[in-house]
């Protein structure tokens, strides 16, 4: 995760304008997310899949470690 600002407010899963505001999360892919929608998604599927780009978190790695 990026430790730089996060200045898109839209959350990929809800697409709530302004509910990344409070506490959002960047996904590996970029996209942002507000916590409630992303644990959602994780205690359900126990991988976290962008619904924007489709890029999951174990892709992710994968396709970092062969770079």
């Amino acid at each position: 995760m990026s430790t730089r600002a996060i200045k898109r407010t839209q959350c990929a899963y809800c697409r709530e304008e302004g509910s990344c505001r409070v506490d959002p999360r960047e996904m590996p892919c970029g996209h942002v997310s507000c916590l409630p929608c992303l644990a959602a998604d994780f205690s359900r599927t126990k991988i976290v899949t962008c619904p924007l780009c489709k890029l999951d978190s174990l892709s992710f790695i994968l396709l970092s470690l062969h770079q």
